[in-house]
């Protein structure tokens, strides 16, 4: 599954494949092609806004330029025709504000992924979620009765924990592993070598 995701100037493509999404990400300063395996994903998630600060300021200074010249227009001719420098100021704050991207971000090992905050990004989010759950499931999820109670016991702990399953399953693998460890014969220490 492929979704694409673009902004001012910004391109977001996501190709999940089984075992890792190739993440791609293209401005006009950087291209970047990334394979993720969803095991990296950490869930950790926050909001980044991206904005041209350069447009706010030149239009705050234009919009007090602006001000300034109306007043000095006003007092010296009495008109209210709005000055060029004002209105130039204001359309660079419009831009400023639609040029503004919201991206949510999702941790990911040393990397981060962005997902543009669109009518496609919850879909990508869930998905990212999903697959993330499904490999640590197939990774982590079976039971390794080789290994010592505690350990297994611990490993199903942060498996819940972390919410890749409830408790009801938990408490099942609990029982079988005590149930396992229960038939297991104890063999004595060697005390003495001949």
């Amino acid at each position: 599954m492929i979704f694409n995701q673009k902004k001012n100037g910004w391109n977001l493509n996501f190709e999940f494949k089984e075992n890792e999404l190739v993440y791609s990400l293209v401005t006009s300063t950087e291209k970047s092609k990334t394979k993720i395996s969803y095991l990296e994903i950490t869930g950790d998630s926050w909001e980044h806004i991206r904005r041209n600060e350069w447009y706010r300021n030149v239009g705050l200074l234009w919009l007090v330029i602006g001000i300034y010249m109306n007043v000095v227009m006003y007092l010296d001719i009495k008109s209210l025709a709005p000055s060029i420098w004002l209105i130039l100021g204001v359309v660079m704050l419009v831009i400023y504000k639609v040029r503004e991207i919201n991206f949510l971000v999702l941790g990911a090992g040393s990397n981060n992924i962005l997902i543009i905050k669109d009518s496609s990004c919850e879909e990508i989010y869930n998905l990212l979620l999903e697959k993330r759950k499904d490999s640590v499931l197939k990774t982590y999820g079976s039971i390794n009765f080789d290994n010592p109670l505690d350990v297994e016991v611990g490993k199903f702990k942060v498996l819940l924990d972390q919410e890749f399953i409830d408790k009801k399953k938990y408490e099942e693998v609990v029982k079988e592993l005590n149930d396992y460890h229960k038939n297991i014969p104890v063999l004595s220490p060697i005390t003495s070598f001949k």
